[in-house]
């Protein structure tokens, strides 16, 4: 049971051979849940928990990916990665099988990301801020490769992209 302190902010769902639901909460960590153990064979998550009333648990925590509340998160499960925004103005590449962080993105403008998709054929992290700035990064460089205002200093006003 979550503690009244704490809030959930986040989900999103892999769908990979064995399904994850990842839950990021307002203390920057993520709770990862899995298929109960039985002889069921129904793989539709949505089927499985609904329909079925089966249960699910809890696979693991991983404590602290973040600073803040996470906001957003992108699964790209050909990567096995797990790419997540925060309130901390960061942005966290890890592991999605095991939560190791594998990169940390500062936003260079000190704001939140508001914002993110992937680009398979470039393996590019795309990130927006709340300013309207984008920033590419390559997940074969290891670095953000570009970097772009979408909207003019003068013209700013808060922004955000839905993915």
């Amino acid at each position: 049971m979550y503690n009244r302190d704490i809030w959930l902010s986040s989900v999103i769902i892999s769908h990979e051979d064995t399904w994850a639901v990842y839950i990021g909460d307002s203390t920057g960590s993520i709770d990862v849940y899995r298929k109960a153990k039985d002889n069921s064979t129904n793989n539709n998550i949505i089927n499985y928990i609904l329909e079925y009333n089966k249960q699910i648990y809890k696979h693991s925590t991983w404590k602290n990916i973040h600073q803040y509340t996470i906001t957003k998160m992108l699964i790209v499960e050909d990567e096995e990665i797990l790419i997540t925004v925060s309130n901390d103005c960061t942005c966290r590449i890890s592991d999605s099988k095991i939560g190791t962080c594998l990169y940390t993105i500062s936003n260079r403008n000190s704001v939140r990301y508001t914002g993110i998709t992937y680009l398979s054929n470039d393996k590019q992290v795309l990130l927006i801020d709340e300013l309207g700035s984008l920033e590419i990064f390559s997940l074969i460089k290891e670095e953000i490769v570009n970097y772009m205002n979408i909207i003019e200093p003068n013209d700013r006003q808060r922004v955000s992209i839905y993915s």
